[in-house]
């Protein structure tokens, strides 16, 4: 059980962390970002709000079935380029999933898929609602080879450390492409053959094995 004192002494913590960033800063568990809920969760906008965000992770791990909450993560906000906003002002950008197994690529996405999003366009406050965000989201799931290449090549450098078969997730950003997270295979999204016609994709090779 989380004491008071400690729940005090670690929004400190984080507060610390947050300020040798510069707000806004993203909040995290080891987890889960609750990025869904982005004013209330990953998005700390000022030291103010950090019991929020605190309790507002808990209970959203709690509410995913997951163990409880032993780490907090605290990074830097990348200021990144945003396609349009969705789900409480959270900025959908240009994102990939890449899917490694024995040391190999197997399988690759774009992070966000139309069915995603759809319906959630509108929970937005401080950004104008953008009316061809589907455009955009098909237009920013066309990959080039060089892109290609190049996130194989960090996903390859990844598997080469990660045994098993994991999902690895990048994000674009100012500074180039950044490397965000990772899952087990088996307990991350697919984009299904439904999504993927509907971004313009090809579907999943049949021959890959399921994740």
């Amino acid at each position: 059980m989380v004491t008071e004192p400690s729940v005090e002494a670690l929004a400190k913590s984080v507060v610390q962390a947050a300020e040798g960033y510069g707000f806004p800063a993203f909040v995290r568990t080891g987890l889960l970002s609750a990025k869904h809920n982005w004013k209330w969760t990953p998005c700390l906008t000022r030291a103010d709000d950090v019991m929020r965000t605190l309790y507002g992770l808990t209970e959203m791990q709690e509410m995913a079935w997951l163990p409880p909450v032993e780490n907090i993560v605290v990074r830097e906000m990348l200021p990144t380029f945003p396609l349009f906003h969705a789900f409480e002002d959270m900025p959908i950008t240009l994102e990939r999933r890449y899917f490694i197994d024995g040391g190999k690529v197997v399988d690759r996405q774009p992070y966000w898929p139309i069915s995603a999003i759809e319906g959630h366009v509108e929970d937005i406050e401080d950004h104008e609602v953008v009316a061809d965000w589907k455009d955009r989201l098909i237009e920013a799931s066309r990959e080039s080879s060089e892109e290609v290449a190049l996130l194989t090549g960090y996903a390859e450098r990844l598997a080469a450390v990660m045994p098993g078969a994991w999902s690895v997730d990048f994000l674009f950003t100012e500074r180039g492409w950044f490397f965000i997270d990772a899952a087990w295979a088996e307990t991350s999204y697919v984009v299904t053959d439904a999504d993927r016609r509907a971004l313009g994709m090809p579907l999943r090779p049949a021959i890959l094995p399921p994740v």
